[in-house]
């Protein structure tokens, strides 16, 4: 009887962790999806706005993401909601789209120079 009581109780767990480790795979998926369907609509409005195709839209939004140390779901969320401002990958010093703002030359080669973006560093060499 009694080791009937523990294969019951034995199954009753499995089934418990069973159905967990359901529930916590469909919850990874679905914010997957969602996360997916978010930096597709990014890839969107960056193509849009910055007028490139939609792997170009993605590697620049890849690049910030990775340049400014953010999640890229967070990244392509803040960007649909209108809350982030992603410069082009074509953004230079002479460019509006530039972020950056020139600091000292570096290295003491008039070509090269070190602009400063919040607590970011960029060194833009001339050519």
């Amino acid at each position: 009887m009694g080791q009937a009581l523990a294969d019951v109780a034995t199954i009753g767990l499995l089934r418990q962790r069973a159905i967990h480790r359901r529930d916590v795979l469909s919850e990874q998926l679905r914010t997957a999806l969602n996360s997916r369907v978010t930096i597709e609509q990014a890839k969107g409005v960056l193509a849009e706005r910055l007028q490139v195709d939609m792997d170009q839209a993605f590697e620049i939004l890849r690049s910030h993401s990775r340049n400014h140390n953010r999640r890229l779901s967070d990244l392509a969320l803040a960007v649909v909601e209108g809350l982030e401002q992603v410069p082009s990958a074509t953004a230079t010093p002479q460019t509006a789209a530039w972020p950056y703002t020139p600091c000292v030359h570096a290295h003491g080669n008039r070509h090269t120079k070190l602009y400063q973006h919040g607590s970011r560093y960029v060194i833009w060499n001339q050519k």
